[in-house]
């Protein structure tokens, strides 16, 4: 029992270490859950969990949160996760050229800041969000 609340411990002092460019736990938890949802380990431009999210190829960070992010043929196989709604601050999206599937949740909607889109060449169905 004991060891089992180190490694919690352990877990999430390393996680908050690599949030403190990505201000926000959730935007981590998005876009962690982002990468083992659509196969990272099989992305064309992998992530490195050790150095800072602002350095991982793909993400612009302004003010401690995610703006932007530029996954556009990357290899993502796979449906994106109900977690991709924290990226609240996120104003441009490209994830083009993958192999996503599945409908967009609802969540979809919570990306207010959203200026721009490109969603193309995946095998995504249903409607765009009514918020977006």
């Amino acid at each position: 029992m004991v060891l089992k609340k180190y490694s919690l411990l352990l877990l999430f002092s390393v996680v908050m270490a690599h949030t403190s460019s990505a201000q926000s736990y959730q935007e981590y938890v998005a876009l962690f859950e982002l990468h083992y949802q659509t196969n990272g380990h099989d992305w064309n431009k992998k992530w490195n969990f050790d150095i800072p999210v602002y350095m991982w190829e793909g993400v612009t960070v302004e003010n401690g949160h995610v703006v932007a992010l530029d996954l556009s043929d990357n290899n993502l196989e796979g449906k994106i996760p109900l977690t991709f709604a924290y990226l609240k601050h996120l104003k441009h999206l490209n994830l083009s050229g993958n192999k996503l599937k599945g409908k967009l949740s609802r969540g979809f909607g919570k990306l207010v800041k959203l200026e721009s889109l490109n969603l193309a060449d995946n095998n995504l169905t249903g409607k765009l969000p009514k918020r977006l």
